[in-house]
């Protein structure tokens, strides 16, 4: 993906599939070494949902703020796009390396400059800056660079028009219509408090018919009350 997507479009343009097949190699070999580094860095951690956190402020975070605002707006460019991750990801990292998660990843006695309580609290507050950062970015950048056209965006941003003939939503089967698929997804799971009652009241009555054996059974062959409690106890 690195090598097609990012290195052939913006780096390296036209090149021979020979040399991309080569770097893509490369990267591969670094992508690994970098997975075995952050490896060292997570056994610093004692809860790894906290470092997963940490991480998904850093990464999806920013990716959420370019994905949000170019889908919902027309005059979002590329180039935007680009600065505004770069910005999110450096302020979620500023955040994480300043904060409680840089004193579980790289051992420091005492955060450098924020505070929040703990490492997850931090990651909460990294996301957050990444998210803002991201936007403010991509809003700042997108107003001083060319948009693409409007007939390159369409079905791809929201309210641009695609054509689609003569054909509306009812005229679809009910397999290709929104909201009757929306129902079957609903309804199955839906909490049905009747039926759990039922199932508790259920339960209820096998524990009294327990306990009223057992407590006739003890009657006939004389057992003290505390025995009889201690055999009974549901606990």
């Amino acid at each position: 993906m690195f090598t097609y997507d990012i290195w052939q479009d913006y780096v390296r343009k036209g090149r021979e599939d020979a040399y991309y097949l080569r770097f893509g190699r490369i990267v591969t070999v670094v992508g690994v070494v970098v997975g075995i580094g952050t490896a060292f860095i997570a056994a610093g951690y004692s809860n790894i949902m906290n470092y997963i956190q940490a991480l998904f402020s850093i990464f999806n975070a920013p990716l959420f703020a370019t994905f949000i605002i170019g889908m919902f707006w027309k005059r979002m460019t590329p180039t935007a796009g680009i600065a505004g991750l770069v910005a999110g990801t450096l302020g979620a990292a500023f955040v994480f390396v300043t904060s409680e998660s840089g004193v579980d990843s790289f051992g420091f006695d005492e955060p450098l400059l924020f505070t929040f309580g703990s490492g997850l609290s931090a990651s909460f507050w990294g996301a957050v800056v990444a998210f803002v950062a991201d936007a403010l970015v991509s809003v700042a950048v997108s107003l001083v660079t060319q948009p693409k056209p409007v007939e390159e965006l369409e079905g791809l941003v929201y309210g641009s028009a695609v054509d689609r003939g003569d054909t509306s939503e009812s005229d679809q089967p009910w397999w290709r219509r929104p909201v009757p698929l929306g129902l079957g997804a609903v309804v199955p799971v839906r909490d049905r408090p009747g039926r759990r009652g039922g199932c508790q009241r259920a339960g209820s009555r096998h524990r009294h018919q327990h306990l009223d054996r057992a407590r006739h059974g003890a009657h006939r062959s004389g057992l003290p009350r505390l025995e009889l409690a201690q055999a009974t106890d549901p606990v």
